[in-house]
């Protein structure tokens, strides 16, 4: 007991795990108490004035017979919540420990001021008018407390943007739980499996391993089927663990202001005034308003900053794995890639003089004809199902139907739609051009955007183009964080995410195909998953991609699908093609003569493209 009360006593002298500034739960308070705080405090004041107005107004008491003529609402009871409620505001604010569930112990009082209030007022105030002035006020703030409620609990119960949670458990979370779950049946050990965990990355694990009996925490143990490290503890737990386990990087928990709000996340910093002012001010901050940026969140919940985020790997011991092979594995990949033998192997097209030079997004037309962005040559190369060259077109340039070619880079996706007319993103000139079916160029849309100002229809380096089964055109716009959609004739229809590491966000997506499935998939580089959305945008399911870190640099993985659903993804930077099951539960590596595999189609006959970065060849296999 003595340890509890010198902990906090201490706070007022810093001693601490969680700082804040005096206004910390304040700010919570106004965000999802807003009308408890509200009524109990406006509705304090008028009780105080309705008190003194009975009191000192001559004949005001004999007017209005009742038992608040004297104390009004604040009885015994009501005299003690008041105090509790002011107390604890204050006295939270004051101690140096700022955790957000701790608002709690301010919320409650608030909560049961308000109540107090309220029944107070309709005891007292029985004209019609009066109580009909009461509802018009207290519904719509209950209708927004509601929402505010809803949003936290269930709309939003993952969302890391949410200012109750010190850290937010996120995506990748209940992953690892399917994950291992998944495993400990397959292994037939079910409770009997053997998990652990460090103290960095224990919670929530807890409670979603609770019911195994062989869980240890706050460890590293190598006869554990499944150890959860620390991301600071890497190469000491790599060493500890040994060669028996391969590893995978996985978000663990993220934050969003948490503590600190310092001048990153706020315009004026730690300083309630300066924030106030920048209100009303209605300053610019991340080049947007700043009120426009609170009621935004307000509502939506979208944060205005960058969240802080906690990873962790997991390492998987080889031994009894179905789903992974016990040999010598790539850094953070499932299983060693299997090599295979191209059946066609093309330096340039046939019949052509010219070579490739870096092959990249490859599509097929109706006809049944491959058109290969040839990137540094700044064309599209039309080859027929031998290799054998129909046409090209498009040229280096800025100019119509023209693609820059700047150093090492170049246009770098291609997709038809069911007429023939094919769409390609002109990288770095950041626009689409359109051409017909002859090779004519037709349109093109987009100009120079900016990472901070994502305005309508600006690009920053799209990096992948796909017609969706709507006949809309699906843009990976790498730069901006999010998937565009437009009609055939460049008219935006829709945004699909935006920068984040939640699911529906992206960090730098490139690939993106329709599934046979109807579902849109994309290749969430710097997040290193496969994102699933529905045909209307809304997202469905993630697959995780381990090995993509190394891609981002390059940001060249593509994406597409094998006739019986498995899903190709192409691992440049690890010189492999990736091939996964339909559910996302199992994978293959494959590589073709040690190349660095960037764009990758699957023709009418399941047949594998890849363009190669090393040798700028392109490869025809069959995958097994």
């Amino acid at each position: 007991m003595y340890d509890d009360f010198d902990y906090w006593f201490g706070h007022p002298l810093c001693e601490s795990r969680h700082w804040g500034p005096w206004w910390f739960y304040l700010a919570r308070l106004v965000i999802y108490e807003f009308a408890f705080l509200i009524v109990g405090f406006f509705g304090t004041l008028l009780a105080i004035g309705w008190i003194l107005f009975k009191k000192y107004v001559p004949g005001a008491c004999d007017a209005n017979t009742g038992p608040d003529c004297g104390c009004g609402p604040f009885n015994a009871l009501m005299a003690f919540i008041l105090w509790s409620t002011f107390f604890n505001t204050y006295i939270y604010g004051k101690l140096h420990e700022k955790a957000p569930w701790l608002a709690f112990h301010q919320a409650l009082p608030w909560a049961l001021l308000a109540g107090g209030l309220v029944g107070w007022a309709f005891f007292t105030w029985r004209a019609r008018w009066t109580r009909a002035l009461l509802l018009l006020v207290l519904v719509p703030l209950t209708a927004l407390e509601v929402k505010a409620h809803l949003q936290v609990n269930h709309i939003h119960a993952d969302n890391n943007a949410e200012l109750v949670s010190q850290q937010q458990a996120n995506r990748d979370i209940r992953d690892m739980v399917k994950l291992v779950d998944h495993w400990a049946a397959e292994t037939g050990l079910y409770e009997e499996f053997t998990i652990a965990s460090e103290d960095e990355v224990e919670w929530p694990f807890p409670w979603y391993f609770r019911h195994y009996k062989n869980y240890k925490v706050k460890t590293a143990d190598p006869k554990a089927m499944v150890q959860f490290g620390d991301d600071s503890t890497f190469q000491e737990m790599r060493a500890k663990l040994g060669d028996d386990f391969v590893w995978r990087k996985y978000l663990h928990r993220s934050a969003w202001i948490e503590n600190s709000m310092g001048s990153s996340d706020l315009p004026g910093g730690t300083d309630l005034s300066d924030n106030i002012s920048a209100y009303l001010n209605d300053d610019k901050f991340k080049n947007k308003s700043f009120r426009w940026l609170f009621w935004n969140y307000f509502f939506h919940r979208e944060r205005w900053s960058d969240i802080n985020p906690k990873y962790g790997y997991a390492y998987f011991k080889k031994e009894r794995m179905p789903t992974l092979e016990p040999i010598d594995l790539p850094d953070g990949t499932l299983d060693r890639p299997r090599p295979l033998s191209p059946e066609v192997s093309l330096a340039g097209p046939k019949g052509a003089d010219t070579r490739f030079s870096l092959p990249r997004g490859i599509s097929e037309d109706p006809t049944g004809n491959l058109h290969l962005v040839d990137s540094l040559n700044g064309r599209v190369v039309v080859l027929d199902s031998t290799g054998t060259m129909v046409r090209t077109y498009g040229s280096p340039g800025g100019g119509k139907g023209q693609f820059k070619v700047d150093g090492a880079w170049g246009p770098s996706s291609v997709s038809l739609d069911s007429e023939g007319n094919s769409y390609v993103t002109d990288t770095w000139n950041n626009r689409i051009i359109k051409f017909d079916r002859e090779g004519n160029s037709v349109l093109s849309w987009g100009n120079p955007g900016n990472v901070d100002l994502p305005y309508p229809n600006l690009f920053f380096f799209p990096r992948a183009v796909t017609v969706g089964p709507d006949g809309l055109v699906y843009v990976a716009d790498t730069g901006h964080h999010d998937i565009k959609v437009f009609d055939g004739e460049g008219k935006k229809v829709r945004t699909i995410g935006e920068r984040g590491i939640s699911k529906g966000q992206f960090d730098e997506p490139v690939g993106l195909k329709f599934g046979p499935d109807g579902n849109l998939y994309v290749c969430d580089t710097g997040n290193e998953r496969i994102q699933i959305f529905r045909p209307n945008g809304s997202f469905k399911d993630l697959i995780l991609v381990p090995g993509w870190n190394q891609d981002k640099v390059g940001m060249e993985p593509f994406i597409d699908f094998l006739p019986d659903e498995r899903i190709v993804v192409t691992l440049s930077k690890k010189k492999m093609f990736r091939v996964y099951s339909p559910d996302g539960e199992s994978a293959k590596n494959f590589s073709v003569q040690n190349s660095e595999p960037i764009g990758v189609f699957v023709d009418s006959d399941g047949k594998v493209w890849l363009g190669d970065r090393i040798r700028s060849q392109v490869y025809r296999v069959s995958v097994p």
